[in-house]
């Protein structure tokens, strides 16, 4: 069976063709959206273990690569042809 109608059948309320399209393109969204904030929790506890200095560092590059990242998505969004 598709992949999606077997998710339709889990999820409570019946969805239409639309619906299961919609859910199709958002859901690898949501979960790339996922990857960001938990790669940096691993980064976090991996480094927690070596020093506090270590840690600092570590909190300021997540700091600096989640905010260039948010930088360059909105910049590959507004490019224009």
């Amino acid at each position: 069976m598709d992949f999606w109608f077997q998710i339709a059948c889990i999820l409570p309320a019946k969805l239409d063709v639309l619906a299961l399209e919609i859910l199709s393109i958002a859901l690898p969204v949501v979960l790339a959206l996922l990857a960001d904030p938990i790669t940096s929790i691993v980064d976090t506890a991996f480094v927690g273990h070596l020093g506090s200095v270590e840690l600092a560092a570590v909190g300021v590059s997540v700091s600096f690569h989640s905010d260039h990242g948010i930088v360059a998505a909105i910049k590959l969004v507004s490019l224009r042809k």
